[in-house]
């Protein structure tokens, strides 16, 4: 989805394309497979800087957002889109004070049944089981954070994949 993506962002006026990556200067949202549903799926977005991304905004317009922050901690959160405001669970880890914000990084979220995770570059960091977690749309929500440009969210990669079912481990779904 990394052209889908970059077209999107560009067209509306929310980041630039520098070389391989797409450099985000305002939030974006963008609807990947063209409003299709989807009970399980799972996105994977290669980056640098300091970004954030939502997955699954449901008939009910509910997201689960994780971000990435200046201050190196990693947040997953059910969040209303009408509303704006956070609604069932918001978890937070702290990521080592040496963790490089400026290389580059593998985010994955994955939506299966009742499940949302979040892995930062292979390793399982957030999950959080949630009734609300209906089937949706498999939508990306980029946002730039932060007043530093070096740390603006620059995106190498957007893949996602419709997973069909439920894992039988809980390592990360495999992207094609």
């Amino acid at each position: 989805a990394t052209t889908q993506v970059r077209d999107a962002v560009v067209q509306a006026g929310a980041g630039t394309v520098q070389g391989d990556w797409l450099v985000l200067s305002k939030l974006n949202l963008t609807s990947l497979l063209d409003g299709k549903i989807l009970r399980d799926a799972a996105v994977r977005m290669s980056f640098k800087g300091v970004a954030g991304m939502a997955l699954r905004t449901s008939p009910t317009e509910i997201s689960y957002r994780c971000a990435l922050s200046p201050n190196r901690h990693l947040s997953l959160a059910s969040h209303n889109e009408f509303t704006n405001t956070v609604v069932h669970f918001n978890k937070q880890v702290k990521l080592e004070p040496d963790f490089d914000l400026l290389a580059e990084h593998e985010l994955v979220m994955a939506a299966e049944e009742d499940l949302i995770s979040v892995w930062l570059d292979g390793r399982l960091m957030l999950s959080q089981r949630d009734s609300n977690l209906a089937q949706g749309r498999i939508t990306v929500m980029f946002g730039a954070y932060g007043s530093d440009a070096s740390l603006l969210p620059h995106v190498r990669k957007v893949e996602y994949a419709d997973l069909g079912g439920t894992p039988t481990t809980s390592a990360a779904p495999a992207l094609p």
